[in-house]
């Protein structure tokens, strides 16, 4: 698997796969609810997330896809992943 990354089929299955992705997902998308409308409300207009693993290529591409699907819906978003280039489009 190490020439995938984590938008890879293989590589999102095997996430999922795991409880434990989805309830970190879960959690994380509850802390960022809470904490960026409390910075939308004070008035900051720009905040940046950053999501990073140990390698850079699996979990960190796959959690900063989902979440910035997510946030998508309420917060213009851009997502750049430092590590894998080339799925920067």
């Amino acid at each position: 698997l190490r020439e995938k990354n984590g938008l890879d089929k293989e590589i999102v299955d095997y996430l999922k796969s795991y409880p434990e992705t989805d309830e970190f997902l879960t959690n994380t998308i509850a802390y960022l609810e809470y904490h960026l409308s409390k910075m939308q409300k004070g008035g900051r207009g720009y905040y940046s997330v950053g999501v990073c693993c140990s390698g850079g290529q699996h979990r960190s591409p796959y959690v900063a896809n989902y979440l910035g699907k997510y946030f998508k819906k309420k917060y213009k978003t851009h997502i750049y992943h430092r590590d894998c280039p080339e799925l920067n489009k």
